[in-house]
Formats: structure tokens, C-alpha cells, sequence
């Protein structure tokens, strides 16, 4: 995302890499901020690479930004579903004051994360900050959401058996998140459970992308 000087989002997401962006960036004194999340991370069993990531705007804090961005997500769906449905409007204004939001968030991300997040989706103004409003946040670790993208997009036949297993690694921007499911016999149709306690390692590609920079600069110096 682009912040200006008076801390107001210029841009996001898609339309943060859109052609002539940088310039008008560049031009503007914007603020590019990206990697966000993992400020919320745990603070104990993994490397501090806090002075890695972006700063955040002036009196901004990881929760308001990731307001911002939920915001924007928020935006662009209402656009979409209005855009492309032949009721659109009709349909936002019937169902947006009952979404539900199901969220994904690293393996381990636990008690202290969700509430950082829910509060962020509070301050979004995507829910209500009352008892109902909080349980229409939902969250999902990323080894489960997995689990359901491969279930929905066709597993292995062996995978699906009794007494098979499935390990699940999910290779992301931030972290890798390693999980191990098994289907439960006598059970309905596609129901798991972990056979392994869910790791995350913060090996994402942020950290390719980081640790290759302080190589370059290290060993490059420029002219």
C-alpha cells in the first residue's frame, strides 16, 4: 500500500503496481508499505527481523494499516458483486450487514494474533464491536485452508483411504507452514485431523526477497 504525508491510503494492492504508480509515488513523497502483517507475529521461537519490514506511516499503527487494507478488500468486493451480478445492488444491500469473515493466518498465530486481527476487522467497520458482531470472524490456519483448497481441487486417491495421510506445505509470502492430516475413519466423507503439531517457519518469500537484498548490497556497491 501507498501512504501520503497526512497518513491517507493513495493505494492498494493491485492498484499499488499499476503502471505509472512509482512515479506518481515518487512525485507524491508516498510511503510504500508492505510485509505488515508479521509485525502481529509471535514474538518468541523465531528470528527478530522486525528492522526488516517497512516502517509504518507516522502515528500509525499495524492494526489501523491492516484496517486500511481490510478496507480495501471490503471495497473491492462490494464493486465486484455489484459490478457483475445482474442485482448487484440489490444483493450487497441484502446480505453485507451478514457476511462473515473467514480469515487465514500463519500455523501457531493463536489468541493474541485473532484479536489483533478481529480488531483491525472492528476498525474496518466490517462488523459492529458487540458480541454478534465479533462471531461473524472466523479464522483458519493456512495448513487448513489448504487442507480444503486440495480437497475441493482433488486429492490423490491414496490420500483419501483409511489410515492415509497428507502432509500440507504451504509456501508463502511471510512464513511456511507445515502440516500432516489424516482421514478419520467412519466419519463423514472428507474429514481429517492432524497427526502432527502444525509448524511455521518464517522462510516465506519476503525473506528470499530480504536476505538477497543484504547480499547485493554487501557484496555490490554502487557506482
Amino acid at each position: 500500500m501507498y501512504y501520503d504525508t497526512q497518513g491517507r491510503v493513495r493505494a492498494a494492492g493491485a492498484e499499488a503496481i499499476q503502471d505509472g504508480m512509482l512515479e506518481a509515488a515518487l512525485d507524491g513523497g508516498w510511503l510504500r508499505i508492505e510485509w505488515f502483517k508479521l509485525l502481529i507475529r509471535p514474538k518468541s521461537g523465531g528470528p527478530d527481523f522486525s528492522d526488516k519490514i517497512p516502517p509504518l506511516p507516522p502515528g500509525k499503527s499495524v492494526v489501523q494499516v491492516l484496517a486500511d487494507f481490510l478496507k480495501y478488500l471490503q471495497t473491492c468486493a462490494e464493486a465486484y458483486i455489484k459490478d457483475s451480478h445482474p442485482c448487484g445492488q440489490e444483493v450487497w444491500e441484502l446480505v453485507s450487514s451478514e457476511i462473515d469473515y473467514v480469515i487465514s493466518h500463519p500455523n501457531g498465530w493463536e489468541g493474541y494474533q485473532q484479536s489483533q486481527i478481529r480488531r483491525a476487522v472492528v476498525l474496518a467497520q466490517l462488523i459492529p464491536d458487540t458480541t454478534e458482531g465479533h462471531a461473524r470472524v472466523l479464522f483458519v490456519t493456512e495448513g487448513e485452508a489448504s487442507l480444503h483448497f486440495l480437497i475441493d481441487n482433488g486429492l490423490p486417491a491414496g490420500v483419501i483411504e483409511e489410515g492415509e495421510g497428507i502432509v500440507v506445505v504451504y509456501a508463502g509470502g511471510g512464513t511456511i507452514d507445515i502440516s500432516a492430516y489424516t482421514k478419520k475413519a467412519g466419519y463423514a466423507p472428507y474429514t481429517f485431523e492432524e497427526i502432527m503439531i502444525p509448524q511455521c517457519h518464517f522462510f516465506g518469500s519476503v525473506f528470499v526477497t530480504i536476505n538477497a537484498r543484504l547480499f547485493l548490497d554487501g557484496k555490490y556497491l554502487c557506482v
